[in-house]
């Protein structure tokens, strides 16, 4: 099992909503719109993984973090959000200063752009007009659970708001999520109440006024992110996914999913501490990889007359490279892997290897530059080795 480095100081309160959902939760799990595949989310976790998944499993291998060293040593990751132009922000503090940083979820490098000493931010968000927002920590640092504006360059914060959190007792160190709706121009605030329920309000625009709008029954443990997705709202714990229907909002969150990877002996858990609606150029599926969350590859077989023909399973191997199904899903018949050849030559290297004689069609693209290349095995001949080392271009 893949190992958590908690905060000290959150492991009272970590238990205790880990109790509160095994013996609390209603275990029924909500439905996408008809029609709707199920949603896919770009996660972060308190250590940094950057994950892309569905509500119960993922897409992608985990991208570990790779900390600007100037700020590395401060603190966990407690949110991250996406500018209107693309950029990731991811947002962090050790409960005492914050930093904010700019990251590739592809690569995970981050860069430091901000930091605030004194507040505690604890989640961000943007609004329809490119403005990053943050919530602060209901227990510690300057203006406790109040809504920020916050300038990266030069950095510095604007208190818009003091939020009402309904006086929890106890305190709820470092949770608590914002998300904006851009159906009605609104953020959204969640936390508990002194009851330990969880409420969703609404932020007026403009005013920031708090309207409450959904306080649900349900011991799920304290909040970490929130997202509109699918005309749902889709809410996260530390221990899983939860999605309440907008339209309804006096109905309770019904239980989504926990992601994981792998299995039952090696499971990847993760303790989310945001959630975003994925954004990424390359969203993977079951007929899809994404290599380095860039290069979205398909392929298909023809294996007539005797077993059929159509679009390969893809199977999560690495952000590398994936493996490839024609007949079953633990039957893996090719391999697809890219890699990060631009310091030797200016370009990504693509290889393909099979153990088949089916005939087979390669399409992979570029959703940075819209390339495309593709590659293929004639039907009744064993699968030739691809090597590409100039398949695309850098960066």
């Amino acid at each position: 099992m893949r190992s958590r480095k908690t905060p000290a100081r959150w492991v009272p309160t970590l238990l205790a909503a880990l109790l509160a959902v095994t013996v609390g939760t209603t275990r029924s799990a909500a439905k996408p719109p008809p029609g709707a595949g199920p949603p896919v989310f770009q996660l972060v976790d308190f250590n940094g993984d950057l994950i892309v998944t569905t509500p119960t499993g993922f897409l992608a291998a985990p991208v570990p973090l790779h900390r600007d060293h100037s700020f590395a040593s401060v603190g966990n990751v407690t949110g991250f959000a996406v500018s209107p132009a693309g950029e990731t922000f991811i947002v962090g503090t050790d409960e005492h200063d914050s930093w904010l940083g700019k990251v590739s979820f592809s690569t995970g490098e981050e860069k430091t752009v901000a930091r605030f000493p004194g507040y505690v931010i604890v989640d961000i968000a943007f609004d329809g007009a490119g403005r990053l927002f943050g919530l602060t920590d209901g227990c510690d640092g300057a203006w406790p659970h109040s809504l920020l504006l916050i300038n990266p360059r030069p950095a510095y914060v604007l208190v818009k708001k003091a939020l009402d959190d309904r006086r929890p007792s106890p305190c709820h160190t470092l949770f608590g999520a914002i998300t904006f709706n851009p159906a009605d121009g609104s953020f959204y605030y969640s936390n508990l109440d002194a009851n330990g329920h969880l409420f969703v309000d609404r932020l007026a625009p403009g005013s920031f006024a708090q309207t409450p709008v959904l306080t649900s029954s349900l011991n799920q443990g304290p909040p970490t992110g929130m997202a509109f997705v699918q005309g749902l709202l889709w809410l996260s714990t530390f221990n899983g996914l939860y999605v309440a229907d907008i339209t309804n909002f006096k109905g309770n969150f019904a239980y989504a999913g926990s992601p994981e990877l792998g299995t039952p002996l090696t499971n990847w858990f993760t303790n989310i501490t945001a959630i975003l609606p994925s954004r990424l150029g390359c969203t993977p599926g079951p007929t899809v990889a994404c290599l380095h969350n860039r290069f979205q590859v398909e392929v298909t077989y023809d294996a007539r007359p005797g077993q059929g023909s159509g679009p390969a399973g893809a199977v999560l191997d690495s952000r590398l490279s994936a493996g490839f199904t024609f007949f079953g899903p633990a039957d893996v018949e090719m391999m697809v892997k890219v890699v990060d050849s631009c310091a030797t030559n200016g370009m990504w290297w693509l290889f393909a290897g099979g153990m088949t004689d089916a005939g087979v069609a390669i399409k992979v693209t570029d959703t940075a530059t819209g390339a495309v290349k593709t590659y293929a095995n004639a039907r009744g001949h064993l699968f030739k080795t691809v090597v590409d080392k100039a398949a695309f271009s850098c960066p």
